[in-house]
């Protein structure tokens, strides 16, 4: 089963998250006390350790909400679940009327209850049993297998008496028990409505169980198989040296100390049985440097593909009873080792993290598991952080929901990944999936964009830099539009970098001015810092490089121009008006015409109501409208003058790139 999505209310800083879509990996953004750790904390509480945790009215419920407002039946976590087709073959084969199932929702409130919903349950009965046999099968929660009473799974078992009156009969005693079984549930469980109850996890599984009550059947079996959720706030530190006589006395006692858990696991990863040490320390000493060469040629390995800071060699060393993990830094001059506790606080975090993971993988521990990680890799230098993304990304086969406040932490090549949290007074904390919130909350994702075009362009790659991120939305959406209908659009390759305001476009070209033979600048006329008013003259950037929107044919400033002042002003107007309908609530909005910029002109206009205009939110607004009904926002005017400007483009862009 796959998390899709999941919406947590009424706990601790939440009081309505709103939908958060997953992905295989999902990055929760946010500031310091915003509540990201609380959205963790909050799933876990669904299914940690295979039980639903208990919630606390004092500990729990949100602080300033009203306490005659609670009620133990009240939502905190609500999850969807897409079920794979192998899934979905065993929910039909235990609950016909799951067939066309493809999600499945299951939640919980402050009752230590979970809940699971079907939507869209086939109208049609349940297939007639051939005999008076037990249709239902029971849950085994510890293997996640179901049984047939009669039989092995999935074999067809019953008795040679069946008839059309024993047929009859059964039926009617079906119709009976589901009735008898179904309390709170209404009779459009029969009749083909979707249903809903509640099924505490610490029932047996065999509890009230008979014939015909498949629905509550499929609810357990959902349940068995749903995911579990492993919050990770607390990181391990492997101990570099250990005395394995002690280490196993210990085990033998069941008397562990901190930290003996980590280093059984880096055993577990070096292939070493933990087990055995015994037979470990009672070998002849050539079969011991053999094993210890092996064990540290595979942590080696694997560390080398993750940590690409330096290429690191790990080799472990048994001196007697004493088991070191020595690191060394090995090049053509000197090989000098460094016992693991000794390396830096970022690479012991690096090198726990994946000592751990690697171990859980290979005991099965992690099987059917999200990982919820809270800030990881804070001690990490900025590349260690991209190798812990890409770690996360190529490594875990589970889903991964992490939290931070780090750019470095951002995939600026993935964005869809992230998530963005945000907390008012008001609305308590809240999740956008989109990239909205103020600038503290999206300051970490535009900084990972910053870095991600300052690489790209050091690197000397040809690009073109944009003064906004909606540019970029409104030039990729038209110009493929413009492409689908046969017309010119921007080069397939050609990589768009916002640099976050017209101003900073060119205090970029300053910085990479070295570099800046292989980049294109789209530039309107806005004014700007003396120093850089014209940096063409001053040197800065190419007379060639430089494409003024207004008049792309002559490459001349000649009129002035955004990129929104390419789209038909009334369609634009239509936008704002759409993006700030609730913010407005009714009061109009005084359009200047007089003012050039069509930007300019609602930047005025919500000023005067208090209101600070986004050119981020108005295209978004019209994004959702391209994907509705292209041809009524970008009509063929609008598509002729964005041609214009992308036929400019392309020109530079072939000449630039040979």
């Amino acid at each position: 089963m796959k998390l899709e999505k999941f919406r947590v209310t009424n706990f601790r800083s939440i009081k309505d998250s709103g939908w958060v879509e997953t992905r295989h990996r999902t990055i929760l953004v946010g500031r310091n006390e915003s509540g990201k750790s609380n959205i963790l904390l909050a799933l876990r509480t669904l299914k940690a350790s295979s039980i639903v945790e208990p919630l606390s009215l004092i500990c729990d419920f949100p602080a300033d909400v009203p306490r005659s407002q609670y009620k133990p039946s009240m939502d905190v976590i609500r999850t969807v679940w897409s079920l794979s087709d192998t899934e979905r073959e065993e929910l039909t084969r235990i609950f016909p009327r799951g067939r066309n199932l493809e999600t499945v929702e299951v939640g919980r409130g402050y009752e230590q209850d979970a809940w699971v919903h079907f939507e869209g349950l086939s109208e049609e009965p349940e297939p007639l049993p051939a005999s008076p046999a037990p249709v239902a099968a029971t849950a085994d929660f510890n293997s996640g297998s179901t049984m047939n009473p009669v039989g092995m799974p999935g074999e067809e078992s019953a008795p040679e008496t069946g008839s059309a009156v024993a047929a009859e009969a059964t039926m009617d005693e079906l119709l009976s028990k589901m009735h008898g079984h179904t309390a709170g549930v209404t009779n459009d469980l029969l009749s083909g409505g979707s249903a809903m109850q509640t099924f505490s996890q610490s029932e047996e599984a065999s509890a009230d169980l008979d014939g015909g009550d498949s629905d509550k059947v499929a609810r357990e079996w959902v349940l068995s198989h749903l995911p579990s959720f492993s919050f990770l706030e607390e990181y391990p530190d492997i101990n570099g040296h250990q005395n394995l006589t002690a280490f196993m006395d210990r085990q033998t006692s069941k008397t562990p100390f901190p930290g003996d858990e980590y280093f059984e696991k880096l055993l577990i990863a070096a292939e070493i049985d933990p087990h055995g040490l015994d037979q470990l320390l009672t070998a002849d000493p050539n079969a011991r440097r053999q094993q210890m060469s092996l064990a540290g040629s595979v942590i080696t390995r694997k560390m080398r593909e993750l940590w690409s800071d330096r290429a690191l060699k790990i080799r472990f060393d048994l001196d007697g009873d004493n088991f070191h993990t020595m690191v060394s830094d090995p090049n053509s001059i000197y090989d000098v080792e460094i016992n693991l506790g000794a390396r830096s606080r970022g690479f012991r975090w690096f090198f726990s993290f994946y000592v751990c993971a690697a171990a859980d993988s290979k005991t099965g521990v992690n099987t059917n598991r999200i990982m919820l990680l809270d800030e990881p890799g804070m001690h990490l230098h900025p590349l260690g952080q991209r190798d812990l993304l890409d770690h996360l990304a190529n490594d875990f086969e589970n889903q991964v929901l992490v939290t931070t406040q780090s750019p470095f932490m951002v995939p600026a090549d993935n964005l869809a990944e992230v998530r963005t949290v945000s907390i008012s007074e008001d609305r308590g904390t809240t999740v956008s999936n989109n990239l909205s919130g103020d600038q503290k909350t999206v300051f970490p994702v535009m900084h990972a964009l910053g870095a991600e075009v300052s690489s790209k362009l050091l690197d000397g790659g040809c690009g073109l830099v944009v003064a906004e991120v909606s540019d970029l939305w409104y030039l990729r959406g038209i110009s493929n539009l413009i492409r689908e209908r046969g017309g010119t659009g921007l080069p397939s390759k050609l990589a768009i970098y916002p640099a976050g305001g017209t101003t900073e476009v060119l205090y970029m070209m300053a910085l990479l001015s070295p570099k800046m033979g292989g980049a294109l600048v789209l530039r309107s006329e806005h004014p700007c810092p003396d120093l850089l008013k014209d940096p063409t003259t001053a040197g800065l950037i190419p007379d060639n490089n430089v494409i003024f929107i207004g008049d792309p044919g002559s490459n001349t400033p000649g009129f002035s121009a955004e990129v929104e002042d390419l789209l038909e002003p009334g369609i634009y107007d239509q936008l704002v008006r759409n993006a700030y309908k609730a913010d407005l609530r009714g009061r109009e909005m005084v359009i200047d015409d007089s003012e050039p910029y069509i930007v300019r002109r609602y930047q005025n206009a919500l000023e005067e109501h208090g209101l600070e205009f986004s050119r981020e939110k108005v295209a978004r607004v019209f994004l959702r409208a391209m994907s509705q009904s292209p041809e009524a926002v970008v009509p063929e005017a609008s598509r002729e003058r964005f041609e214009t400007l992308f036929r400019a483009i392309r020109s530079k862009y072939e000449a630039l790139s040979g």
